[in-house]
């Protein structure tokens, strides 16, 4: 059974293919990163000392869902570059090959 999926992963370039990989290993890596920050807030102890007078400790223990969120991007931006930054660089040259594409038989004409 052939699912039209993998039909149309077939008929992408190499740089499509590339960008894809690269797309599910930065998606993989933010929902791991995220999942560790969380893990690590959740087990901090809400009567420790840190918990209860620092103040960014305090917003880390009692909001540690939406405080992991601002940790995970900086964790992306800080040690995700190697991968964000050649995934960006192949959408950009996959945009621009789309809008060539596209523009190329639309020429305007008139004068």
């Amino acid at each position: 059974m052939k699912l039209p999926i993998f039909q149309k992963f077939r008929s992408y370039s190499r740089l499509g293919k590339v960008f894809f990989g690269l797309s599910a290993a930065i998606v993989l890596l933010v929902l791991a990163i995220y999942l560790w920050n969380v893990l690590q807030a959740l087990h901090m102890d809400p009567h420790s000392y840190n918990c209860v007078n620092d103040s960014m400790m305090k917003y880390i223990c009692h909001h540690p869902y939406s405080s992991s969120i601002s940790w995970t991007i900086a964790y992306v931006v800080l040690f995700g570059w190697p991968l964000t930054f050649p995934w960006i660089i192949i959408g950009l040259l996959l945009a621009r090959r789309r809008y060539m594409r596209s523009s190329h038989g639309q020429r305007n004409t008139s004068s």
